[in-house]
């Protein structure tokens, strides 16, 4: 693999890569297409995990569209903890209410 700055990376290959995407190198090198002592070797190109990971990919229009999908999503995802406490909070106390016979049964 050829060592390149991030800068020629991108030229050479066409592609639009930050920092964030790439696994940086920790000392500086000699860049092999600028021939520049530069800290920001590539070492590798991480893969995305999937097109919901970063917004920055997405146009505008789409990002005003994932954001409040995302934010229902949590409120939701709340509100469902919220309406079911109170039957966790049974279902607990009878666990409770049942562990101690069970250990009364197997001293006997």
């Amino acid at each position: 693999m050829p060592k390149y700055c991030l800068t020629c990376w991108n030229e050479e290959y066409g592609t639009a890569y930050r920092k964030k995407d790439v696994m940086i190198e920790g000392h500086p090198m000699r860049c092999e297409c600028c021939g520049r002592l530069r800290e920001d070797i590539v070492i590798c190109v991480y893969e995305k995990e999937s097109f919901h990971t970063d917004l920055q990919q997405f146009p505008e229009f789409e990002q005003w569209i994932l954001l409040p999908l995302r934010m229902l999503d949590g409120l939701l995802g709340l509100l469902w903890l919220l309406l079911s406490l109170p039957y966790r909070c049974y279902k607990r106390k009878k666990q409770a209410q049942e562990e101690p016979s069970e250990l009364s049964d197997v001293d006997k």
